[in-house]
């Protein structure tokens, strides 16, 4: 009888800790969470928009070194139709945890403060720019073929 209340004092125990964690990060990002090696846990969402403006906005203006059959090509991200969105990219880092069943959330949390959780910073694309972007390169990268032979 004693070892059930022991246990069933236990399992109180770790249920009512576990609700006091979720519900001590009703307004902030879980522990653990990050977003490019950057660490937003335990923010508010305005924390996190501040933290992550200046390392993820340079993503815009940093060139991507694209390489094809031993040439290399640059482009740059806003040049290109590529935009990092900062409001998306923190949504994303607070919905962790919070868009599972209750269940699941625990592990989700756990799992967080215990190895991390990378998120990866949200781009908007604009099809058009990219595919013009692209185009352009893939005609300078792209060589005509040759007809193949053998001689013997």
């Amino acid at each position: 009888m004693l070892a059930v209340a022991t246990l069933a004092i236990a399992l109180f125990a770790i249920v009512a800790g576990l609700s006091l964690y979720g519900f001590s990060h009703g307004s902030r990002i879980y522990e653990g969470v990050h977003v490019a090696g950057v660490d937003v846990g335990g923010m508010t969402k305005a924390q996190a928009r501040t933290a992550l403006q200046q390392p993820l906005a340079q993503s815009n203006t940093t060139p991507l070194t694209l390489r094809a059959d031993g040439e290399t090509y640059t482009i740059v991200p806003a040049d290109s139709g590529l935009r990092f969105n900062l409001d998306k990219t923190v949504d994303e880092a607070y919905d962790i945890g919070r868009s599972e069943s209750a269940w699941k959330r625990v592990f989700v949390w756990s799992n967080a403060l215990l190895h991390g959780r990378e998120i990866a910073p949200v781009y908007d694309v604009v099809n058009a720019v990219l595919t013009s972007v692209l185009t352009n390169l893939a005609a300078k990268a792209v060589v005509a073929h040759e007809d193949a032979y053998v001689s013997m």
